[in-house]
């Protein structure tokens, strides 16, 4: 059962308390997360009918700080992870990027379908799209 790693692709979208990354893999299960205060880490595997077994491992170095006590996570569907990142300081500037570098990342992409512009109110999104993060947590975790 040969095992191989790959950096799953990262979407990711901010409001001002909160940043969202979606994991987007189908069919991950045997997930670990882990938040601590300028990183978060993500591993998980699938498993393919011919018993190959494919893990998928991320760890990100924030741009800024959170809050790992009051960060989460939980699964959307078969194909995503959805994770709600606390920023420890919710009133200050919106993140210019996601990391601590500055390089761009294959992997990573950012989520219009979620982002919130630093000067957008909460009612200017429609249908459901930009909407408040935490609403979006069934509260369940």
């Amino acid at each position: 059962m040969p095992e191989q790693v790959q950096i799953p692709r990262v979407l990711w979208a901010q409001q001002r308390e909160h940043v969202l990354l979606t994991i987007a893999v189908p069919d991950i299960e045997k997930v670990d997360v882990k938040f601590e205060e300028d990183s978060v880490s993500f591993r998980g595997q699938t498993s393919s009918s011919n018993k190959d077994v494919n893990v998928y491992e991320v760890k990100i170095n924030l741009y800024e700080k959170i809050d790992p006590a009051t960060s989460k996570y939980e699964n959307i569907g078969q194909k995503f992870w959805r994770l709600l990142l606390q920023k420890k300081d919710a009133t200050a500037a919106f993140w210019p990027r996601l990391t601590k570098d500055k390089t761009r990342f294959h992997w990573l992409q950012t989520d219009f379908d979620h982002w919130k512009d630093e000067d957008e109110s909460d009612d200017e999104k429609a249908g459901g799209f930009g909407g408040n993060f935490q609403d979006m947590f069934s509260g369940g975790l």
